[in-house]
């Protein structure tokens, strides 16, 4: 290789006259792009002559990915594809120009670009059927178009060309999530959090699969599972919290973990969840827990819903969700749609209400008079804490089934309960069971005087 600055400046006179000989000539000019990116670092130059040389040459491969490199630096996303079409225009089997497109496809947000992708992969795909790139590529566009089990034959060939290949790990794991397949979702998300442990979306991901578990654990019974995955899970959202304190859905998250353990059986919680949740285990297996391990860990959750509300506030809003004794200020939030806003206050009267019921019956353990008394005045003050954080809910979104639901559920006023549930009643889609919800709540308030209802 020639060195030294009067060798470059021959090269440099040499290309030159070669084009000067040659104007049409593709190569001149792709190699004239080169010495001005490398040599003379002229970026400028250097663009004017990829671009020169890709519309001598449409088939040029250096060129063509030189030209779209620089567009793609430039945020100019439509003329990268614009060139990338050209290329495969002008030679067919320009592998780089149908990988490429479909890639710059992927980013788009127009609902067509889609099938498109899927196209150009396919295309990039019968050229070199061993590139797990493209066949990376073909299981997001798929995964962009629903079609999941199409993305998850196609991510899977991608892991089986390159297994170490992050990148393509986290692709299979998303496919896997989206299919509700969350043991094997959590088995890859470890791999990719392992790798990089900065990934704040990977460690989301691996927590929601977590409290994805938890939730079926806790329908089939086996607390002692569901207690494990939302320790498991709480972990990963501490540290999403921590990488990105400022986004809002990963308090959500983390509200919903904590939360989540109300439906765990008490006795069983402490012992499953080990030292995280500060119980103990006596002989062979969990015995006699106490609810104390339990309450402190599903309260967190209405601190980390709180702090949602507060980063769903407007500038000038309280830094803090207002005190669910007291009322909320009732400001308007930018940006953030007025059913987002509301769906998170909900979320924290559900805890609050958790909460009371779990009051009521840690004080309801004696027996007389005395115990009675005490079971139903641990919890008023946080029932009527829901209550008011629901009507809140409500005044936001008068058209929120989840805040009239819940309001009706925690209201100790009968005729203000059967109102707000003969709304929830109205609102509720009777597609997801919500109408059915609504309607055994009604039910239970209109037979039962001292009624039990459940969100």
């Amino acid at each position: 290789m020639l060195c030294g600055g009067v060798a470059w400046r021959g090269v440099h006179r040499a290309f030159l006259r070669a084009a000067r000989l040659e104007p049409f000539n593709s190569q001149v000019f792709t190699w004239l792009g080169h010495y001005f990116r490398h040599v003379a670092s002229n970026p400028a130059r250097a663009a004017q002559c990829y671009a020169k040389a890709f519309t001598c040459d449409p088939g040029n491969t250096a060129a063509g990915v030189a030209v779209v490199d620089g567009h793609l630096a430039n945020g100019q996303h439509l003329l990268a594809a614009t060139a990338c079409r050209d290329a495969v225009a002008a030679e067919p089997r320009a592998r780089w120009a149908w990988w490429r497109l479909g890639e710059l496809l992927l980013r788009s947000s127009s609902p067509g670009d889609a099938a498109g992708a899927v196209a150009a992969f396919q295309s990039a795909l019968r050229l070199a059927s061993k590139e797990a790139g493209c066949w990376d590529g073909l299981a997001r566009a798929y995964l962009g178009q629903g079609k999941l089990t199409a993305s998850l034959k196609a991510s899977a060939r991608a892991l089986e060309l390159s297994p170490w290949a992050i990148p393509y790990v986290a692709t299979h794991a998303l496919v896997n999530s989206r299919l509700q397949e969350h043991e094997t979702a959590v088995a890859l998300w470890r791999r990719v959090v392992a790798a990089r442990p900065n990934d704040a979306a990977a460690r989301h991901y691996l927590a929601a699969s977590h409290l994805a578990i938890a939730r079926a654990s806790c329908l089939g019974g086996t607390f002692g599972q569901a207690a494990r995955s939302l320790v498991a899970g709480v972990r990963q959202a501490v540290t999403v919290t921590k990488l990105q304190p400022s986004v809002a859905s990963a308090w959500k998250l983390l509200g919903d973990l904590h939360t989540q353990a109300y439906y765990v059986y008490p006795p069983l919680f402490g012992a499953a969840a080990g030292g995280d949740a500060g119980a103990s285990s006596h002989g062979d297996g969990p015995r006699a827990v106490v609810a104390k391990p339990l309450a402190g860990f599903a309260q967190a959750g209405a601190a980390a819903y709180a702090r949602a509300i507060a980063l769903l506030a407007t500038p000038g809003a309280p830094s803090g969700s207002a005190p669910p004794g007291a009322a909320p200020a009732r400001t308007a939030a930018a940006g953030y749609p007025t059913e987002h806003r509301a769906s998170a206050w909900c979320d924290l009267g559900t805890n609050l209400y958790f909460q009371a019921v779990a009051a009521r019956q840690r004080a309801g353990g004696g027996s007389g008079l005395v115990a009675l008394r005490a079971a139903r005045a641990a919890g008023a003050s946080l029932a009527e804490a829901a209550a008011k954080v629901f009507r809140f809910a409500a005044h936001l979104c008068p058209a929120h089934f989840k805040a009239w639901l819940g309001l009706g559920v925690c209201e100790l006023r009968p005729l203000f309960a059967q109102h707000a549930l003969v709304r929830a009643v109205q609102l509720g889609s009777g597609a997801s069971g919500e109408t059915a919800v609504a309607w055994t709540d009604l039910g239970m308030l209109c037979v039962a005087p001292l009624r039990c209802p459940r969100l």
